[in-house]
């Protein structure tokens, strides 16, 4: 018995050792004082300072970050999910410093992704070894890390940590045990919660690999079963972003296929896809120089699967997956790259960047090579080995020369010096024809006089005294969610009209009648968001209780 025991808790050491070993080396540049620096990061930052600013004046959830555009408020929450961001930002609010604070949620997320990837590959292979393979392969694979270093995109760093589970949870379903379907439930809600187009990628992929073994699928009553249910379950976890969005979004409200590169609008187009689609030659590479549309999958990631024709014990009939694996990761590598016929497709403006499926084609080659490496060679030691270099490589080529030294542009961001439009990434979000010109409420039958208010926060408040029209511009950015109203002298309340200003996209209050008291307009949650949340958050937590009930038992 303690034989076991010992034997257990040698198996738990060597466990967490390799873990936080892993994590170490994939965040060697930011383990130092130095100040940081990444493409986005001053857009993903002031995320982060927002939510924490609205956390601090009692706003939850939130969906608007009235800090910024002046005041004004920018609704990035309603369309960018922010769920996970409320860790920095409650660390902020306990008072630890801004650069720390960024530093250790991404160091948490690799933490989360070298476990999550590990007992997912481990859970399909039954093999420690390959499962330590695609566990490094994956975490230091240079999309990722260019992702880390380079781009600062915390939306998929962050989906990079439940792609495994979406994965696992097909094979689960697919070619599994089919005991544990709701895998694939939190993986896909992980990943709705980190990064949308990621989430669409992953939507589009699951449907591949649904029609590629629907004979497979439909022999087994019970696999087709839990399939629909975690579909369903899926769904309801995803509508707390999907709904919220699509009332924001269904009126036309902002600019369609356009975007802003370094800081002017361009229209997305097949060419544009085509100019930041990967070249057969940063496919190859492995710098994290450059912007995103240069960084490549890596060499190894690229060069690895052909080796599977020296795999003596494959069997393609029993090894479906796996090959399955392979033949998805050169498609999506194709697809991310100028091979692909982007010019014709413009249709497909939703993506962007190409290069961004880079992370799906990461996923599957690092699955598959993680298994093929262990099969190729007959000594494990050589393995551990090949893998070890793997580690040094990636350290002494990749991250060594990673310049995130710059401070300078690091203490704007925390001192609020920075520019204001740089703060809100592309601008996607703002409502059609925004402007903030006018930064104080007043009639639109007299634009010239300054109506006297106070502004705490979500809400403003003036006294209006009844003798003219009552239309009145509010400096909001107009987003669905926003009410007003009138309280008289008698405190009697009466709900006001509220619209959009065509020509500044500022919020208007309007009335019908003569209006004199305290006039209130204010952001709250709107009856779709309200249901949304409560839909999603519920299934979450009979989710949690279904799986506690069945680990019990």
């Amino acid at each position: 018995m303690f034989k076991l025991e010992n034997e257990k808790v040698k198996k738990m050491l060597k466990f967490w050792l390799i873990t936080i070993g892993i994590t170490f080396f994939a965040t060697i540049p930011y383990l130092s004082k130095e100040a940081i620096w990444g493409d986005d990061i001053t857009y993903h930052l002031n995320r982060i300072l927002s939510i924490a600013n609205e956390l601090k004046a009692g706003n939850f959830p939130v969906l608007i970050h009235f800090r910024l555009l002046d005041g004004f408020g920018y609704a990035n929450p309603l369309f960018y999910p922010e769920l996970f961001l409320y860790i920095p930002a409650t660390l902020i609010n306990l008072g630890c410093d801004l650069l720390f604070t960024y530093k250790f949620f991404i160091v948490l997320i690799t933490f989360a992704t070298v476990i999550i990837t590990y007992l997912s590959a481990k859970r399909i292979f039954k093999n420690e070894p390959i499962s330590w393979n695609i566990t490094l392969l994956y975490v230091l694979a240079t999309y990722r890390l260019g992702d880390v270093f380079v781009r600062s995109a915390i939306g998929e760093i962050l989906a990079f940590v439940f792609l495994p589970l979406v994965l696992l949870g097909l094979y689960e379903i697919i070619f599994g045990e089919n005991k544990k379907w709701w895998i694939i439930c939190f993986g896909i809600w992980g990943v709705v919660n980190s990064h949308v187009l990621t989430a669409v990628m992953v939507a589009g992929i699951i449907i591949c690999v649904c029609a590629i073994n629907v004979v497979r699928i439909l022999k087994d009553k019970k696999r087709f079963v839990n399939l629909v249910m975690a579909g369903v379950i899926s769904i309801l976890l995803s509508l707390s972003y999907v709904l919220p969005y699509m009332e924001q979004n269904k009126n036309d409200l902002f600019v369609k296929d356009m975007i802003r590169v370094n800081g002017y609008v361009t229209v997305i187009d097949g060419n544009f896809m085509y100019d930041h689609a990967s070249t057969p030659q940063n496919l190859l590479g492995n710098k994290l120089e450059g912007i995103g549309f240069e960084f490549s999958k890596g060499l190894l990631l690229i060069l690895i699967p052909i080796l599977i024709f020296r795999c003596k014990n494959m069997n393609y009939k029993k090894d479906a997956f796996l090959i399955q694996c392979i033949i998805l990761g050169i498609i999506t590598t194709i697809i991310s790259s100028q091979m692909f016929p982007w010019k014709s497709l413009s249709f497909l403006a939703i993506f962007q960047f190409p290069y961004r499926i880079s992370i799906l084609s990461t996923l599957f080659l690092s699955f598959a090579s993680g298994f093929i490496i262990y099969e190729v060679f007959d000594n494990k030691r050589d393995m551990q080995t090949i893998m070890i270099f793997l580690i040094l490589f990636t350290v002494g080529t990749q991250l060594a020369n990673v310049d995130i030294n710059k401070g300078l542009e690091f203490e704007r961001i925390v001192n609020g010096t920075y520019a204001s439009g740089s703060l809100i990434g592309n601008q996607e979000y703002l409502p059609t024809h925004f402007h903030n010109d006018i930064k104080y409420v007043y009639n639109l039958d007299n634009p010239d006089v300054e109506i006297e208010f106070t502004k705490q926060n979500k809400k403003i408040e003036f006294y209006y005294d009844g003798d003219n029209d009552f239309n009145i511009n509010i400096p909001f950015a107009y987003y669905k969610g926003y009410i007003a109203y009138v309280e008289d002298d008698n405190g009697n309340r009466k709900d006001l009209k509220l619209e959009k200003n065509p020509d500044n996209a500022n919020v208007i209050v309007s009335s019908d009648e003569k209006v004199k008291g305290n006039v209130t307009v204010e952001y709250k949650m709107t009856p779709m968001q309200m249901v949304s949340y409560v839909i999603s958050y519920t299934t979450l937590l009979v989710l949690l209780g279904y799986v506690f009930i069945k680990r019990k038992k």
